[in-house]
């Protein structure tokens, strides 16, 4: 298992990925992929989990956007694009690497973006399709959704390699792609056969709508548990029409609703129920947003909030030195240099413990 990414959020995601992903698959091992940045600290809370042996965080370094073709891509950042493809690229060095230094071969590949949080575990392993790559239903955008994958190795492989794919696509005459349908022509291109799956996860996010069609689910609804991007919130039950000053950052289209089932509808576009309700598009942190997340908080979860707050304000270095002892593979500043940047909970969200 490959949980890539970075850690903005991550004291709020933490005890799901824990509890329902590296719990999911017992002996299975994790590889933590993240950048270096003020909240990599938060990354230790997966310190004391035993599943995770190997352990690289690193800067952000500027990628050379004359050695790919970007013409392939039509993204709001193409350097933010090819930093998600590269992390998702490492995943594949760090497993082969791992393989070849104990002598073995995983059979199957999961990989997760730490920003996600899960209400129940992936798939279990007899229940898949060894020749298919699993990938989430919601939030296609027009190819596959690219937020998680799961294959038996030899498919898994291929598909994490989404960085070097781009120069197939490019010998394909593609241009202009999203990163979903990026991977959507790169399965095609490999002779991949996705499976589209109502995984029990979304994507935890905070910022405003970006586009038209962006929209959020209420956290831990049936609506958010196919790979959307949702937020704790209070939900609306119609479409609000924006104000000017609003209209000025987002466009005013909510998205595909699913009036009934959103798994079997998932694949329509954002399949957000109706009796679910949608976040406000338009708002980041909504007043009171830290209540809800609280009150549907489990015990781990808010063990996880309360040992987040000691470990940002005074145990930080201490737990990073104890994890470098454990960890098969260390890939990581020092201790020091992780702590040193200022961070803190999400909006405070800690003190409210």
């Amino acid at each position: 298992m490959c949980l890539i990414g970075g850690a903005r959020h991550f004291e709020l995601t933490a005890a799901s990925l824990k509890r329902h992903v590296l719990s999911a698959y017992p002996g299975a091992h994790a590889f933590l992929i993240a950048s270096l940045d003020g909240d990599a600290k938060k990354l230790a809370l997966l310190a004391a989990h035993p599943s995770v042996v190997s352990v690289s965080v690193s800067r952000q370094a500027r990628i050379n956007e004359t050695h790919f073709p970007t013409h392939v891509l039509a993204v709001p950042s193409v350097q933010g694009q090819l930093h998600q493809f590269f992390k998702i690229e490492q995943c594949a060095a760090a497993i082969t690497s791992f393989e070849r230094k104990h002598g073995f071969k995983y059979v199957w590949i999961l990989w997760t973006r730490l920003d996600t949080y899960w209400t129940a575990p992936p798939p279990p392993l007899h229940s898949l399709n060894p020749t298919a790559y699993v990938v989430p239903c919601g939030s296609p955008w027009g190819g596959l959704n690219d937020r998680f994958g799961m294959a038996c190795r030899d498919i898994a492989l291929g598909a994490l390699k989404r960085l070097s794919s781009l120069q197939q696509l490019a010998q394909a005459n593609l241009s202009r792609l999203n990163g979903e349908k990026a991977l959507q022509h790169q399965l095609r291109l490999q002779g991949i056969t996705a499976t589209p799956s109502p995984l029990p996860f979304c994507v935890l996010s905070f910022r405003r709508k970006l586009f038209n069609g962006y929209v959020f689910a209420p956290l831990r609804s049936a609506s958010a548990a196919v790979g959307v991007s949702c937020r704790p919130c209070h939900p609306m039950p119609a479409p609000v029409r924006a104000s000017r000053k609003e209209q000025a950052t987002g466009n005013r289209t909510m998205g595909h609703i699913c009036r009934d089932g959103c798994a079997a509808k998932c694949m329509t576009g954002n399949p957000i129920r109706t009796s679910d309700g949608r976040c406000n598009p338009w708002r980041g942190y909504e007043p009171g947003w830290q209540q809800i997340f609280l009150k549907g908080a489990s015990d781990e979860e808010r063990d996880t909030l309360e040992y987040a707050s000691q470990l940002i304000r005074k145990r930080c270095e201490e737990e990073w030195e104890r994890w470098r002892k454990t960890a098969l593979v260390w890939d990581c500043p020092s201790a020091r240099d992780i702590c040193g940047a200022a961070s803190a909970c999400t909006k405070g969200i800690c003190k409210m413990l």
